[in-house]
This record gives C-alpha cells, structure tokens and sequence, in this order.
C-alpha cells in the first residue's frame, strides 16, 4: 500500500481511471475547499450537485456510529504525524443496504493552490467481503461433509477390527453352551453365562452395523448434478483461497455438461480438499504457475482431477495416501483424503494419485456418469 499512500494527487486520479476507486482532497485549511470525484459521488450513492463535505461532516453524514470513532482517529493520525493510514467501515447509502468501503488517507499538496490536503482512495469493498462471507458458509457445508466423512471412515475401521473378536467370541460362546448342555450335572448357572456371553456379544456387532449404517453419510440428497456446473460454480471460493494462500488456481471444467447422480457438496468437499492440499504444496515449494482444476468425461466416468507444481509425494508414501490417520504434514489429522475416499466409494466410484513426469502432483477421482452422455 506504500505506493499508493505517497502518491501525488495526478497520480492518485490515474489510479482512479484504472480501478474505479473514488478519490477526495480535504482541506487542512478552514478557508480551503474540498474536492470529490465523479468515482466517489457514485460509491457514496449521490448526485453529481453534492456538495464535496469535509472529514467531520463526511463522517457524521457516511460513517455508521460503530465506525465513526475509529475513522476520526484515522483522520486526526494521518493529520498530525504525516503518515498514511488505513482503514475499513460500512456507510449509509439510501439505496440499499449498508455497504463496506476502505479508505486509505495520507497528507499532501493541493495542485491549485499548494496548500496542505489530506489526499484520500476510497474502494468499495462490499463485492468481496460478501464473497468472503459466501466462502465461510460454504467452507461450514464442506465442514460438515467432512466431518461426517471422517465419522464413517473411522467407523468403518473400527468395524473391521471389531467383527471378528466379536463373531469369535459368539462361536466359542455357542459351542460352550451346547457342550454343557450335554451333561447331567446342574449347570443352569453356567449355560445362563454362556448365553448371556452369546447375547452380548451378538448385540455388540449388531451395536457396529448399526453406527456403520448411522455412519454411512450425512442425509444427502442425491440428484442429476453437472459436475462441470458444479466446479466451475466453486470458482468464487478458488479466488477467495487463491489470494489467501498467494497461488494462482485455475478452473478448465470444458463446455459439455457431465452429469451424474450424486449430492453436489460432496462433490464439492473432496474437489476443494484436493485443491486445499495442492495449494499448500505449491505454496510451499514456491514453484510458480498455478493449480489446475479439469472436470473431462470418458464414459462411463466423470473425473475430476487437480495438478500442481509442489515437491510430489515420496515413492514409499504414495501407497498410504488414502488410508486413515496417514499424513505428511505437521499437525495433519490424517482424515482428510481417507474421508475423501469414503465419499467417492460410496458412489462406487474411485480415487487415486500421479506422480506427472514433470514433477508436482495430481489427485483425481471418478465416479460413473449417468447413462447416455457422451
């Protein structure tokens, strides 16, 4: 911000033209007279007759109350020490709702008269604080995938593990209650414990296939979905993440549609976790170029595939990607791709990983297109 802050007023104008961004001089001099552009009389919602108001008036007419403090503060720093400020607040229009504008103030020269102004660029940022605030919801859905996702695969585990002790136990249990049977000794108390051993074990796997089921998804709803619409429609929270993590993430969902019977934010979690991953190693290698996200069709598959330029996976790794509590990062949890895997299976469809002969990765998965597309 430092080449804006100490630009000239010609240059501060230019930088108008350029962005849309309004632009206003405030005198320091109560005799002086203050200048607003076209640009800022559109953002601020009046006409182009508006009389240009001063820092006082100015906040008292546009600043919100919660605001208003924290901007006079602003004004009054840049006014007494010279150094350019920042800052962000919401303002009144009488069209619509309130609207977030950023404000960056720094002190200067009138062109005119050569008195001292406090030179201002006004940015309507309302556009991006609501796509931000669109991104922190849909980022709650996916959350809610993913938890859900984890919750099945840590399941699915902990049936795996469990079944057979269990059935084993129920096995002997059964074989001990007919074999004391045979007798003719009093053993009513023994073959109550042996069947009370049986029971319980028998409702222990029916306990497991019970949370295996509840554990199966979250209530999705499953309908034709064009994955291609579906990606291309994440664009909005790619740009959010892009300038985040300061990697460039570029979407090639092709023209045709490729339609599939599945739950769209599904589809959405394990695409945006693959381009989580893929920008953190790109971020993390520093390699340049960007994160490709391609949605193509090859019947009977809709695959969905995200390539980067990071450091790769190591070989002795690669065959470990997908299972659980598995992972190569710091604090990683290890559930995401295998929670990943657990919703593209559920679609029987699969998922994988390659090492591109260029270096960097890519993680793909597919799931069977709908009968009749190309």
């Amino acid at each position: 911000m430092r080449d804006i802050a100490e630009s000239s007023p010609d240059e501060a104008q230019l930088l108008q033209q350029l962005t849309g961004a309004g632009v206003f001089e405030w005198s320091l001099n109560s005799s002086g007279t203050h200048v607003w552009s076209p640009a800022l009389r559109r953002i601020l919602g009046v006409g182009d007759d508006a009389r240009a108001l001063g820092p006082e008036e100015f906040i008292r007419r546009f600043v919100l109350p919660d605001d208003a403090d924290l901007v006079a503060g602003q004004v009054r720093a840049v006014g007494a020490t010279g150094a350019p400020v920042e800052v962000e607040f919401k303002t009144r229009r009488a069209d619509g709702p309130p609207r977030a504008l950023r404000v960056l103030i720094c002190r200067g020269t009138s062109r005119e008269s050569g008195a001292p102004i406090l030179l201002g660029v006004v940015s309507d940022e309302t556009a991006r604080r609501e796509l931000e605030a669109d991104f922190r919801r849909f980022q709650d859905r996916l959350t809610d995938v993913a938890r859900t996702a984890a919750l099945g695969e840590m399941a699915n585990g902990i049936a795996h593990e469990l079944n057979q002790p269990l059935a084993a136990i129920a096995t002997f249990a059964q074989a001990g209650e007919r074999m004391l049977s045979r007798g003719n000794a009093p053993i009513d108390k023994a073959e109550r414990i042996f069947r009370d051993i049986a029971a319980q074990a028998l409702r222990g796997g029916d306990i497991i296939r019970h949370m295996r089921s509840l554990m199966r998804g979250r209530s999705a709803e499953h309908s034709e979905v064009d994955v291609a619409a579906v990606v291309r429609d994440m664009q909005g929270q790619f740009e959010v993440m892009s300038r985040a993590a300061g990697v460039a993430i570029r979407v090639d969902a092709g023209t045709e549609p490729a339609m599939v019977l599945a739950d769209a934010v599904e589809l959405q979690y394990v695409t945006m976790l693959f381009v989580q991953n893929a920008a953190e190693a790109q971020r993390e290698a520093d390699a340049g170029g960007c994160v490709t996200v391609t949605v193509s069709l090859r019947s009977p598959w809709v695959e969905v595939a995200v390539r980067d330029k990071g450091a790769g996976v190591a070989l002795e790794k690669r065959d470990l990607l997908f299972k659980p509590f598995f992972t190569t990062k710091a604090h990683g949890t290890g559930l995401g791709l295998a929670s990943g895997r657990a919703v593209v299976d559920r679609y029987r469809g699969c998922i994988g990983f390659d090492a591109p002969p260029d270096g960097g990765s890519r993680f793909w998965f597919k799931i069977p297109c709908l009968p009749g597309s190309a």
